[in-house]
């Protein structure tokens, strides 16, 4: 046990120096020329990780703290309660994130220890949870308790309709414009083919449609300084294949266009119409997931 609370006090301590000096989450300048799609998720991770000072060197102190107490045989099981959700957090991102293998390695061995001395002290920690979970002595009246009971099951209730209706009413309708997470290029599509009244569209190589879950779209080239992108809204139903576009200003008109579609493959095929002309749109999908 001695062994295991030194070493890994020993073994958390240069992460934690690393990043009270600012120094850890070190990226490429290179990288921050390139676009978000290209950038791939362990670049992305130390970027966010190391985008604000006083955020990694908090990350330091949090790591820092449960090192030095583990350092010492009085603190140390406080050290390895501490520890745990620190070293949990770093194991989780650096496999959900794919980091590098040798970074799992090690924070795995070290998680490990963790786990090792939380055993070791395990009827320590059982009957600490055992005097936090215990009741409360309540002189409350049956009617207040019951009232606080009331007002619980009704939070209960009121948070398990409020999350089925977000995933009902906002993400599946609009899942085939924007797909089921909105991440690594999801709602970017590739124009294929537009016209307006059996007329071809002229459109720029650099536009693309953009669409996410906030009911809104872009249509342009994102990447260009000298023409914005026009800014739209949009709605679609997935049940009956029907979509509407609003305010997407085209050939001097922002009329509605509404109408229905289908997804074939990765491509999303719209007909509708604006002011009484049929419209006719063909989108590609472009890196969808790809980083995945």
């Amino acid at each position: 046990m001695t062994v295991s609370r030194i070493v890994l006090g020993l073994g958390m301590m240069p992460y934690a120096i690393d990043k009270l000096l600012d120094y850890q989450f070190k990226v490429d300048a290179w990288r921050y020329a390139q676009p978000l799609g290209w950038v791939d998720g362990k670049t992305l991770t130390w970027a966010m990780l190391g985008f604000s000072s006083h955020f990694q060197i908090l990350l330091g102190v949090f790591e820092l703290v449960p090192a030095l107490l583990l350092l010492n045989a009085r603190t140390r099981r406080l050290g390895t309660l501490l520890m745990f959700p620190v070293l949990l957090n770093v194991v989780l991102i650096n496999f959900f994130f794919n980091l590098w293998p040798g970074t799992k390695i090690v924070s795995s061995f070290l998680l490990a220890l963790n786990i090792f001395l939380i055993l070791y002290d395990l009827p320590f920690y059982l009957d600490l949870l055992k005097r936090l979970l215990a009741p409360p002595v309540s002189k409350a009246s049956p009617r207040l308790r019951l009232i606080t009971f009331f007002i619980s099951t009704t939070s209960i209730i009121a948070f398990i309709i409020l999350l089925g209706y977000s995933i009902v009413h906002f993400q599946i309708p609009l899942s085939d414009f924007i797909g089921a997470r909105v991440i690594n290029g999801a709602g970017a599509w590739k124009i294929e083919s537009f016209s307006i009244a059996g007329q071809p569209l002229s459109v720029p190589p650099g536009n693309s449609f953009f669409f996410n879950s906030f009911n809104t779209c872009i249509y342009g080239d994102v990447t260009s300084l000298d023409t914005p992108a026009a800014t739209c809204t949009f709605e679609a139903d997935k049940t009956n294949h029907t979509f509407k576009i609003e305010k997407l200003l085209l050939q001097g008109s922002a009329a509605t266009i509404e109408g229905t579609y289908r997804v074939q493959g990765d491509h999303l095929f719209l007909n509708g119409n604006r002011n009484n002309q049929p419209i006719s749109l063909t989108l590609q999908r472009i890196h969808w997931d790809h980083l995945q």
